[in-house]
């Protein structure tokens, strides 16, 4: 039932958007001829036996517990040269 939130939305959705932030990080891609975003998400598996299952410990933003690790790498061919400048 831990896993099962029973909060108000209003303070449900900013603690989860917060942990969602911190689990979350994207690095741009450049090689030669394509340019894009490498992404990975760390998902929060927070039923029971489900994160011992398909979840590894790792520490988020100061929370230690199972996750999922989802990575995703998405390309366009360039059309302009790169900034040389990262945002």
């Amino acid at each position: 039932a831990v896993g099962l939130d029973k909060t108000s939305f209003r303070l449900r959705s900013a603690r989860k958007f917060t942990f969602a932030y911190h689990a979350t990080t994207v690095s741009p891609i450049d090689r030669g001829g394509q340019v894009g975003a490498s992404l990975t998400y760390l998902h929060h598996q927070s039923m029971p036996l489900v994160g011992g299952v398909f979840g590894n410990i790792i520490t988020v933003g100061g929370r230690t517990a199972n996750y999922t690790v989802y990575e995703r790498e998405m390309t366009l061919p360039t059309q302009y040269d790169a900034n040389p400048l990262l945002p």
